[in-house]
């Protein structure tokens, strides 16, 4: 009996999850476009400041210098 009850207990919070998808759309689709803003603004953030940090650093591998003899 207990297998069963999870499967309708399953069904009925799948319905009411789409039904409250559906009622408040407007407002989920707000929350994914401010997360996608959100996640641009900190890839941007790390980004930069990778690239502080690179230009920072000394070179792993300073340029040779070439013996030339005369």
């Amino acid at each position: 009996m207990g297998k069963w009850l999870s499967v309708v207990i399953g069904l009925v919070l799948v319905i009411l999850g789409l039904v409250g998808i559906i009622k408040l759309w407007s407002f989920i689709w707000s929350v994914i476009v401010a997360c996608i803003v959100l996640a641009v603004f900190f890839i941007g953030l790390g980004a930069l400041i990778f690239g502080l940090s690179e230009l920072r650093a000394p070179a792993a591998n300073p340029p040779a210098e070439k013996n030339v003899e005369r």
